[in-house]
């Protein structure tokens, strides 16, 4: 079975490595703008789990922190009542209140793991956004702003008036 798994991955990294191949041989051929747009979903392409990674995380967090705060009611003796839209007092018994506590603890003791993992790829999104953003704004001078404007050569189409006085 891993022979065949083995094989399929050679297989696929070999056509994948001619494909890019042929893909950066032919952009030579092309404009800047191309290579910009090559460059920038080659970039998305290459860094998509950063995104799914990054979303997770964001889950993950947000999910802690509203176990953490209904727990927290559970605590003080109260409940949230979703139907009065309001947090009323509550009893609970000794079992549900030790299941709490325990929950509360793992809970209390893993958020600073996951605010870290949400914080690092949240970086890293807005980082590989900031370089996708940063291509695309190469490409948008490249089609707004002409070449001949940025070179020194003379400007047929420039004339120039000057006055002589005789």
């Amino acid at each position: 079975l891993w022979g065949v798994v083995a094989a399929a991955l050679e297989f696929l990294s070999s056509v994948l490595r001619s494909a890019l191949q042929l893909v950066l041989g032919l952009s030579w051929h092309c404009g800047l703008a191309v290579q910009l747009c090559l460059a920038g979903d080659a970039l998305v392409i290459a860094f998509g789990a950063v995104a799914l990674c990054e979303a997770f995380a964001r889950k993950l967090y947000s999910a802690q922190l509203v176990v953490l705060s209904a727990l927290w009611k559970l605590f003080r003796g109260m409940k949230r009542n979703v139907v009065r839209r309001r947090v009323d007092s509550c009893e609970f018994d000794l079992p549900s209140q030790l299941l709490g506590t325990v929950v509360f603890t793992c809970l209390c003791l893993l958020l600073p793991t996951t605010a870290v993992y949400h914080i690092y790829f949240a970086s890293l999104r807005l980082y590989l956004r900031l370089l996708r953003s940063a291509l695309f704004l190469l490409l948008f001078l490249v089609y707004v702003l002409p070449l001949r404007l940025l070179t020194s050569a003379p400007r047929p189409h420039l004339a120039c008036v000057h006055i002589v006085h005789s």
